[in-house]
């Protein structure tokens, strides 16, 4: 065996024992010579050998490697040490694939994606020659697609009005009834679907060469003479959406699972780890947990209603919606967040401040620099689903900040540990070596010395002689217990009847939230149980429509349903931490979201008060106001001049809404209100950061706020869509 792996470098494709048996024996006959002339081998060791035939070992097929997670190993360990010390290094490494999670991870995040696929119809054969005869002759050199997995090429020769017979690249014949293209009517503009299918010629002619998928086998032959029926196959065709799935572990944030697209043969580009998208709703329980943290409860009442936010001189005000055009009046802070109420959150921003969120956005890592516009409290900003599905882990660790990573631990060639990720009582520290005289230090972590004692985790090991503790600069925890429990039973709320129903099929303890971004054109669901975090989103590259209804509890939330499933199914159920208002909420009234017997006369306020007009004793601990008036209806206030970060204030209630809320008009101080505005994310326009822009020049840290912040209508037609969701 070691004589013919040394005959392999020449060419190793010359030598292939299962393609070229002859050659490959020969060569490897040729080594054992020459090692027998050099005396490494006596002449009858080698005799003996070459006598040996070469025989070869085939590994039983594991499916498609896990490319996305390999790659992205790869580029982390050059990130950290250079391409260098990578391929010339000698380097072993211990990763955190786990190999159950991937498989469940890509059938899941496969089918999901065939689903969705199937919903929008046929886009027609891979390609079409004049004939059946052409199209059965050129079969055999057409390559198959890459990520068909078990799928199978076949050229059409023959079309009946209830059934398509085909040949099949690999041999052997069948058919597909009609029955099984039901499915296939012609995909239109924005993935609308044409007329439904009556006749197998409506989809398949005679010389396609389409992709099937085998459903039946042949049934058992009849009496003798009689025609043998055909095995019965499906249609299919390799979903051009795509999207991406992350696993990992909350309590140390390792990767465990990583699927970046269909299939990495067909793109290498990863959408779990590069793709920057806007998560949408995906994005709210950043803004709710700025909220407890700052005095609300999730049983704070808020309006759901009409709201206008001033962006400036001579600027059209900022007025989002919900995504089904409607609202429903007072409603809980746990309520908005389970239903997923845009204009709740809106207040919320206006409440809190911009500048309050984008600090708990950064502390979890979601966004390095959060752009001060209001639109980015419902999603209108970029992130990455592993950020997020990071940031979710955040949530569901008690607000301990974490490192994701597909790296364990790196030895050199001398064995010595380079890497650690990790260390006892702290699973978001790594050790590694010092870092050199005059190297750039990384904002997110700290040197604290050597690595304590017992922290190795290698067996048999030692870190290298410079290696030192690195220790994250975020404070800890990011969020309050009390409001982390909370946070966790609203976004159990989400699963249990809000936007997430699709996940409850799991039956057991799970939270998340879903998003989707206007016109529909990204679907997230990202979740977790007490023990694991999962992250799933849905697009096109190159970004456009879903097609109507397409929201993220349709589209991402059964691919997270389908893998909790699987992952789950011998685990038992484990609860969540209970949250300190669960006891409380017999008691509250609904009306206030006040606990009975305190002050019911307190009215939500939704700008921060004058400094002249209330006294600390004038704030409810849930940060509503206590009997002082509200801000008039003005577009900014005097103080507001000196800083330009005060919230801008809003279209204020002094007291609920006497009228019908599904009236069109409203008095003073409601803007007309007649249908869903268009608005979206920030694009190319004058006063927005690019993507890439990470450094201001303002103090703080943060951009000028901008009053020319927003796309003007039609940049990404609303259709309905009511913002997002």
């Amino acid at each position: 065996e070691t004589a013919f792996i040394a005959a392999l470098p020449k060419a190793p494709n010359n030598y292939n024992p299962a393609r070229h048996p002859q050659a490959a024996k020969a060569r490897r006959d040729w080594v054992l010579a020459g090692m027998a002339e050099t005396g490494a081998l006596t002449p009858e060791q080698a005799k003996a050998a070459m006598a040996e035939p070469l025989a070869v070992h085939f590994r039983d097929p594991e499916g498609e490697p896990p490319g996305y997670f390999l790659e992205e190993v790869r580029r982390e360990l050059v990130a950290r040490f250079g391409e260098k010390v990578v391929y010339e290094g000698g380097l072993t490494v211990r990763t955190s694939y786990t190999r159950s999670y991937q498989d469940i991870a890509d059938k899941a995040f496969r089918e999901g994606l065939v689903a969705y696929d199937r919903r929008h119809g046929w886009r027609g054969a891979i390609t079409h020659l004049p004939n059946a005869a052409s199209a059965q002759n050129a079969l055999s050199g057409i390559a198959d697609p890459p990520g068909t997995a078990g799928w199978q090429l076949a050229a059409v020769t023959a079309v009946e009005p209830s059934a398509a017979h085909i040949v099949l690249k690999k041999g052997g014949q069948g058919r597909i009834s009609v029955n099984e293209l039901r499915w296939a009517r012609k995909t239109l503009d924005d993935q609308r679907l044409g007329a439904g299918i009556g006749r197998v010629s409506e989809v398949l002619q005679p010389g396609d060469i389409v992709l099937v998928e085998p459903v039946a086998a042949a049934a058992p032959a009849g009496r003798r003479g009689a025609p043998q029926p055909s095995a019965q196959y499906a249609l299919r065709q390799i979903p051009d959406i795509s999207g991406g799935l992350v696993v990992l572990d909350p309590k140390t944030g390792r990767v465990f699972a990583m699927v970046g697209g269909w299939s990495f043969q067909q793109s290498q580009f990863n959408r779990a780890t590069q793709a920057k998208r806007q998560p949408g709703s995906a994005f709210k329980p950043f803004v709710f947990a700025t909220a407890l943290e700052n005095g609300f409860s999730p049983y704070s009442v808020v309006e759901d209603a009409p709201i206008s936010i001033p962006q400036g001189p001579g600027q059209t005000p900022w007025e989002p919606v919900n995504y089904e055009g409607s609202y429903v009046g007072e409603t809980t802070l746990s309520d908005a967040l389970v239903h997923s109420r845009n204009l709740v959150t809106a207040r919320l921003a206006v409440s809190v401040g911009l500048p309050a969120i984008a600090k708990t956005v950064q502390n979890f890592d979601v966004m390095d620099k959060m752009p001060l516009y209001y639109s980015m409290s419902l999603g209108a900003g970029e992130t990455t689903l592993l950020r997020l599905t990071s940031a979710y882990a955040m949530i569901d660790n008690g607000g301990h900040w974490l490192l994701p990573s597909v790296v364990d631990s790196v030895q050199d060639r001398q064995g010595r540990v380079i890497y650690q990720k990790g260390v006892k009582d702290c699973a978001a520290c790594f050790v590694a070596a010092a870092p050199a005289a005059g190297a750039a230090a990384d904002p997110a972590y700290k040197v604290t010395g050597a690595p304590p004692p017992g922290s190795l985790a290698v067996q048999n090991a030692r870190f290298i002689e410079n290696a030192v503790l690195y220790k994250p600069t975020k404070p800890d925890p990011l969020i309050s217990d009390t409001s982390d429990r909370e946070l966790i039973a609203m976004m159990q709320g989400v699963v249990e009847r809000g936007t997430g129903t699709a996940v409850a099929a799991v039956g057991k303890p799970l939270a998340g939230k879903t998003g989707t971004t206007s016109d529909w054109f990204d679907a997230w669901f990202v979740g977790f149980s007490p023990d694991l975090a999962a992250g799933v989103y849905v697009g096109f590259d190159d970004p456009r429509t879903l097609g109507t209804g397409e929201v993220g509890g349709h589209v991402a939330a059964p691919i997270f349903r389908d893998f909790m499933m699987a992952a789950l199914k011998n685990v038992p159920a484990k609860p969540f931490p209970e949250a300190p208002s669960a006891s409380a909420a017999v008691a509250t009234n609904v009306l206030r979201g006040a606990p009975n017997g305190t002050d019911e006369d307190q009215t939500a306020s939704l700008s921060p008060p004058d400094a002249d007009t209330l006294t600390p004793r004038g704030v409810a601990r849930d940060g509503r106001q206590r009997g002082t008036p509200l801000p008039n209806d003005s577009a900014a206030r005097p103080d507001q001049g000196q800083n330009p970060y005060w919230a801008p204030v809003p279209r204020a209630y002094s007291a609920p809404y006497p009228g019908t809320y599904g009236s069109t008009t409203y008095p003073p101080p409601y803007a007309p209100y007649s249908a869903p505005r268009s608005y979206g994310s920030p694009g190319g326009y004058p006063g927005y950061p690019t993507t890439s822009q990470r450094d201001y020049d303002t103090p703080g840290g943060y951009p000028p706020a901008q009053g020319a912040g927003y796309p003007a209508p039609g940049w990404r037609p609303g259709r309905g869509t009511g913002g997002l969701y």
